[in-house]
């Protein structure tokens, strides 16, 4: 991976998104240090000094994220990741990570994705189209078949399903254009489209996750499948020690408890953070329940 092939982004905004910015940009850069990393802060918020201190330490670009208005029919925070994924980068390869997330091993170049292809690690569980009638009319309404290939979910009974991601990952091709568009303003066309004229019920908080497959195929993509290991959500699950998580999804700081890449990832921002910053860091790691040794 050499400087600027990967652009690794994601949003900050508020407290919670504040402080889990720091265990994401602090890990990322201790495994992928010459790779670009972005926080994107929308244009309504703003990052605290300190924050914007520690993410200077891990030489994290901070741009700000456009909210244009009369994208949504109603608000949609979660939209923010789509509208980061459709701002523009140098990088070749972008990957979108939600902040709450570390990273824990370097992403290896075999996980990038490939020309017109997007690499994404399916969902847990079928959180959104268990009846086969959601798919059928989504796909119907952007003028498609309904896949006949079918993904293995990762949680439970590990079902086969339709193609179903979790939105916390996604990686893609910068610079493949489709009429002149990138996959991430494509993704955004087909979620504002869904969200205003899509005829199905249950589309909030899972708009982000209808709309990636659904925009993958409208516009001939292809799904990449990684291993989970590139989205392991940990959210009440008990650490297993035989998996190798590269990025670990822990969803509220206190699941990190159970797992030692947390206790890594906690280490990892204390050797960024200005002495005089720790006191305060580990009471606001307490207060979330996410109580680390101190080494």
């Amino acid at each position: 991976m050499k400087k600027s092939d990967v652009a690794f982004y994601f949003v900050v905004e508020g407290a919670r998104l504040e402080q889990q910015a720091l265990f994401l940009a602090s890990t990322l850069r201790d495994h992928n240090q010459i790779a670009t990393l972005i926080a994107y802060v929308p244009e309504t918020s703003d990052l605290t000094p300190a924050t914007t201190r520690f993410l200077a330490a891990c030489d994290c670009d901070i741009r700000p994220l456009p909210q244009p208005d009369g994208v949504w029919k109603k608000p949609y925070p979660h939209g923010n990741k789509i509208f980061a994924a459709a701002q523009p980068r140098d990088e070749p390869v972008s990957v979108f990570l939600d902040t709450d997330m570390i990273a824990c091993r370097p992403f290896e170049l075999s996980a990038l994705p490939g020309e017109n292809e997007v690499a994404v690690v399916p969902e847990g569980v079928a959180s959104w189209g268990k009846d086969d009638d959601r798919w059928e009319r989504a796909y119907a309404h952007f003028g498609l078949e309904v896949p006949t290939e079918k993904v293995r979910l990762t949680r439970g009974r590990r079902r086969l399903f339709y193609p179903y991601f979790n939105a916390g990952m996604v990686a893609f091709r910068t610079h493949d254009l489709v009429d002149g568009q990138t996959f991430g303003a494509l993704w955004q066309a087909t979620a504002q489209e869904a969200d205003w004229s899509l005829a199905v019920g249950g589309k909030r908080p899972w708009l982000d996750q209808i709309t990636l497959p659904l925009a993958i195929s409208r516009f001939g993509f292809r799904h990449k499948v990684l291993d989970d290991v590139y989205n392991l959500p940990i959210a009440r699950r008990a650490h297993d020690p035989s998996l190798n998580p590269v990025l670990l999804h822990y969803h509220r700081l206190r699941y990190l408890d159970a797992w030692p890449q947390g206790q890594s990832a906690f280490q990892s921002v204390i050797a960024r953070l200005p002495s005089g910053d720790h006191a305060q860091f580990i009471e606001d790691c307490a207060a979330t329940g996410f109580r680390p040794a101190l080494l």
